[in-house]
């Protein structure tokens, strides 16, 4: 699952799943922590480490000078993330600027599919 945001330093992971509005989990008795994995606090920080992939699916229409720099993605908050997509693709005439709905499916697959 996405993590959805930053883990507090001193708390597990159980415990951040627990305290999130909406999810509120329940650690099992049995689990630890080596049985909660957590992704990204938002996939499209996966399309911010690897811009070759925007580019290949924006062309030449895609600005990667928009997006943020830095190798530390997860320190990148969740609107900088999404406004920094936005500003790369504002000039895409054939797909449209970045939206979640209509793009982060055709991109993740992009990212799942092996290039070997």
């Amino acid at each position: 699952m996405d993590a959805e945001g930053p883990i507090q330093p001193d708390a597990s992971a159980w415990a951040h799943v627990k305290q999130r509005v909406g999810d509120e989990w329940e650690k099992p008795a049995s689990a630890t922590e080596d049985h909660l994995h957590l992704m990204v606090q938002v996939m499209e920080a996966w399309f911010l480490a690897d811009p070759k992939v925007l580019r290949a699916f924006y062309g030449n229409e895609f600005h990667e000078n928009a997006l943020p720099k830095g190798s530390n993605i997860e320190k990148v908050p969740k609107g900088t993330i999404f406004e920094s997509l936005t500003m790369a693709t504002s000039q895409a005439k054939t797909k449209g600027p970045y939206g979640k709905g209509a793009h982060s499916f055709k991109l993740h697959s992009r990212f799942s599919t092996p290039r070997w």
